[in-house]
């Protein structure tokens, strides 16, 4: 298990005459975690994760213009898997997958959505490992696939 955050106001600049000493509108804030649990067994072997990562940040604009804001969320969860299969000709098969959520809104001085992005995308990655076969050495067959939202 891990989390964290950090905070920070608005980034110092040098004296300018119109912007004074900090550049507005860039602060920002976040916080991240993550937690994972795991097995090993005699024939399965096998974890898994979630993070989770917040953030709300700035963008610095020119003087008198309106400042732009912008909220998001990106969450993940992945998991590996590997199983002996006891044969000499296959003898296991691994199997990874993650899925990822990510969404951010744009927003205006008065706190309202102007726009809003998101992706979501889910992997799977399978590995059939292969034995030696008569002229053949030991090798691997796979397949992947990327799904997005």
């Amino acid at each position: 298990m891990r989390a964290g955050g950090r905070s920070a106001d608005d980034v110092r600049i040098g004296h300018d005459p119109l912007l004074g000493n900090r550049l507005a509108n860039t602060d920002t804030r976040n916080w991240q975690g993550s937690v994972g649990l795991g097995y090993i067994g005699e024939r399965v072997t096998s974890g898994g994760s979630f993070k989770a990562y917040q953030f709300a940040y700035g963008l610095p604009v020119p003087p008198e213009s309106d400042p732009v804001r912008l909220r998001g969320n990106r969450y993940e969860g992945t998991t590996r898997t590997q199983v002996e299969l006891g044969s000499s000709l296959f003898p296991s098969l691994r199997a990874d997958a993650t899925v990822q959520d990510y969404s951010h809104d744009e927003l205006d001085i008065a706190g309202d959505v102007q726009m809003s992005f998101g992706l979501r995308t889910q992997t799977l990655n399978l590995l059939l490992r292969q034995g030696a076969l008569g002229p053949f050495t030991e090798g691997a067959w796979g397949v992947s696939g990327l799904f997005k939202q």
